[in-house]
């Protein structure tokens, strides 16, 4: 029989704290950011063999790159300029019809 982790033990392998972990099973994350687990009364536990299954299957997988949230940066908004076609030159470009 594998042996069975607590909340402590899994946030050790992760190498995050235990209130982290609390928060992402709250937050419907469990299976994505920690392991899946189950109810044994009261407590949330762990089996080690489906935990370690589960971190070997996400060692492969890069994290999503972050969004900053808020307003982009003025750099950022010269570089989506650049990239956008360039439709203010085309309507320039054009005669008006009644002149």
């Amino acid at each position: 029989m594998s042996e069975i982790l607590s909340v402590r033990q899994v946030a050790e392998l992760l190498s995050t704290t235990p209130q982290s972990v609390r928060n992402q099973i709250s937050r419907k994350r469990e299976g994505i950011s920690v392991p899946p687990s189950f109810r044994l009364g009261a407590r949330r536990v762990w089996l080690r063999e489906a935990a370690m299954a589960w971190l070997r299957e996400r060692a492969g997988v890069a994290a999503p790159p972050r969004t900053r949230l808020g307003r982009p940066t003025k750099i950022e908004q010269i570089e989506r300029r650049r990239a956008a076609p360039d439709d203010a030159s085309t309507q320039l470009s054009r005669e008006p019809s009644g002149a």
